[in-house]
């Protein structure tokens, strides 16, 4: 029989998996009669696993956050997608285990092909893509390849994790200023204060750069000082 489904699906190889549908299943109704999601379970995990900055890392998650609320009426984001971010946020670093050159190549690495009970394939993609489009240059190649169903949702998340780290950069504890975010269709306002922006020169040098960033994918920033 195998031998025919290699041949009927001109197959070359094929790898044996441990685990099937029914203990994938039994992991996530156990998480739930328990009222706990098993998902952060796994995120908890690779989080201690891959030694990740968990103070940094909640900054960062908690002002996404924070994006997240403002702009989610306007974008029909729901508590699905905040998770999503949420989750993205936690790991955006655990490439750093790797290599602190290019470390979100390595997080995307490790998100697609690590064992995450509780999360199907097709959330590895997505947690996989935010978290390798968090920095530098966004892959709009691999944005494309995503379906309609959750291309612009995505992108819109993209949006915020990369505008949360970039406000962090600096990874001092600090309070962030009173911030102003609206959303347009393919784009986002940044307002913040004037003087803050002034007195924090390299922080607008970055947002001058993320504009160009998120241009290339046909979204707009506007950045602008109160």
């Amino acid at each position: 029989m195998l031998d025919a489904v290699f041949e009927g699906l001109r197959l070359k190889s094929m790898n044996i998996c441990e685990t099937a549908m029914r203990e994938g299943l039994l992991y996530d109704m156990l998480g739930r009669s328990e009222h706990r999601d098993p998902r952060m379970d796994t995120i908890e995990s690779m989080c201690l696993r891959y030694g990740v900055d968990r103070s940094h890392a909640s900054r960062v998650e908690s002002t996404a956050l924070r994006m997240f609320d403002a702009v989610a009426q306007d974008w029909n984001l729901d508590d699905t997608h905040r998770e999503w971010l949420t989750f993205a946020a936690r790991v955006h670093e655990i490439g750093l285990a790797v290599a602190h050159s290019q470390h979100h190549h390595h997080a995307e690495y490790l998100l697609e092909h690590s064992d995450m009970a509780g999360f199907t394939k097709r959330e590895q993609e997505m947690l996989a893509i935010l978290v390798r489009s968090h920095r530098r240059g966004l892959p709009v190649n691999r944005l494309r390849t995503l379906s309609l169903r959750y291309a612009k949702s995505v992108e819109r998340l993209v949006a915020l994790l990369r505008l949360a780290a970039l406000l962090h950069r600096s990874r001092i504890d600090f309070r962030l200023p009173k911030l102003d975010l609206r959303a347009m269709d393919r784009g986002l306002r940044l307002t913040l204060p004037g003087k803050w922006l002034s007195a924090h020169p390299l922080t607008m040098t970055d947002l001058e750069q993320e504009i160009e960033h998120l241009r290339e994918a046909d979204f707009t920033l506007v950045v602008l000082a109160e």
